[in-house]
Parts: C-alpha cells; sequence; structure tokens
C-alpha cells in the first residue's frame, strides 16, 4: 500500500500496523498516534489537521517529507518541525504553535507554499529562510507586520493578505512578480501598490478593500 486516505474515520494505530511502504497519508480528525507514524518513514505527504493527539514527535524520523498538514492540531510545536528540511509545502493554518525563548529559526531550503493563517508559528527569523517561496497565505493574521515578514520573499507568485490591517503599500513594492493577490479586508491598501506589479492576473477584493479607487478594475 503506497497511498491511505482515512480523514475523519475511526482508524486506529494497529491499521497502520505493517503499512511502512506508505508515501502519501491523509489521517485528519482521527486519533493516530506519534508512536505509529514515526515507523513510516517512506512518507512523503501527510495530512493530520485536527489531530487531536499528534505532538509531532514523528517528525524526528519523518525528514523525508514534502508535503504536511498541520491546521488545527493542538499539540504540535515548532520544534518538531525543525528537521524537516526537505518540506515544499506547509500548512500550519489555525494552530496554536508559538516560537520558544530562544528557539532556532525554521530553515526550510526548498519550501515553495506555506500558508499561516490566523496563527503565530512564526518569528521574525524564519522568513529569511523562505527566500524560494512562490505561495504564500498570512490571512486573518492582523498582528503581521508586513516590513518583517516580507521583505525577503520578491519570488512570490500568490499572495493572501486578508484581514492584515497594518499590511501597508510600502509592504509590496517588492511584488513585481505577482499573478495573484488576495487583500479582503485591507482598507489601508491604496491602488498605486500594485499599479508596479506588470504580471497580475487576479486581484480579489471585497470587504471595502481599495478603496481609494473604484475605477480600479479598469487598469487590470
Amino acid at each position: 500500500l503506497k497511498m491511505l486516505a482515512a480523514r475523519n474515520t475511526k482508524i486506529t494505530d494497529s491499521a497502520l500496523s505493517g503499512e511502512i511502504n506508505l508515501t502519501t497519508l491523509d489521517i485528519s480528525g482521527t486519533e493516530v498516534t506519534d508512536n505509529r507514524l514515526i515507523e513510516l518513514v517512506h512518507l512523503k505527504h501527510l495530512a493530520i489537521q485536527n489531530s487531536p493527539n499528534l505532538t509531532g514527535k514523528c517528525f524526528l524520523k519523518l525528514t523525508g517529507l514534502k508535503f504536511l498538514d498541520l491546521s488545527g492540531s493542538p499539540l504540535v510545536t515548532r520544534s518538531t518541525l525543525l528537521g524537516l528540511t526537505n518540506l515544499e509545502t506547509l500548512i500550519l493554518d489555525y494552530t496554536s504553535m508559538q516560537p520558544a525563548k530562544n528557539e532556532p529559526p525554521l530553515k526550510l531550503p526548498k519550501l515553495t507554499i506555506l500558508s499561516l493563517r490566523r496563527t503565530r508559528a512564526l518569528r521574525r527569523g524564519d522568513m529569511v529562510h523562505f527566500t524560494n517561496l512562490t505561495e504564500l497565505s498570512l490571512a486573518e493574521n492582523e498582528v503581521i507586520q508586513g516590513k518583517v515578514y516580507l521583505r525577503n520573499l520578491s519570488s512570490l507568485l500568490n499572495l493572501n493578505l486578508s484581514y492584515n490591517k497594518v499590511i501597508e503599500n510600502d509592504d509590496l513594492t517588492i511584488f513585481t512578480r505577482l499573478e495573484k493577490i488576495t487583500l479582503t479586508g485591507n482598507t489601508v491598501i491604496k491602488s498605486d501598490a500594485l499599479r508596479n506589479m506588470p504580471n497580475l492576473k487576479e486581484i480579489v477584493l471585497r470587504d471595502g478593500s481599495l478603496t481609494d479607487d473604484i475605477t480600479f478594475v479598469d487598469y487590470i
């Protein structure tokens, strides 16, 4: 068996016994623990959304992971992610993890897709190591400061800044390669912030965003 999708089922640790060849696994919303996952060393794609028992200890052995979705899993800590240097996609939406004092930055050089919806999982020094990101979501993070988190990310093609009230025009000046930007709920952003983005194909505006220029849609 190479792939198993068991989202929101009653699957247990014992059901995964002997499945050491799995490369893709979705156990979101299940009771599976680290004790069984740590044996699945060939995993490349793992989704464990809303999983109450997982602490992330298994990641010490799952260093070959390329895709990891931890959305809503309450017990996983940042420190368990430090060795996952092969990750290409990381989703930390709605997680409660926060950086511990003096914890080293996350160095994930292969990361291209990162989603951080409503979480404080990152520290300021992390983004320095994410220069290969092409897709980033910081939705619903009103505490995010653009100059701190965005300044090294000039390779972005898709950026979601929904409901980030402290993101301002100057924070967007480096994104000349952007193809899509989502600015829902950002009433501070003005239309001139987007006029130096020649590759834009899609702008998502809702809830009164970009209120300074009602004809801006004609620019696209």
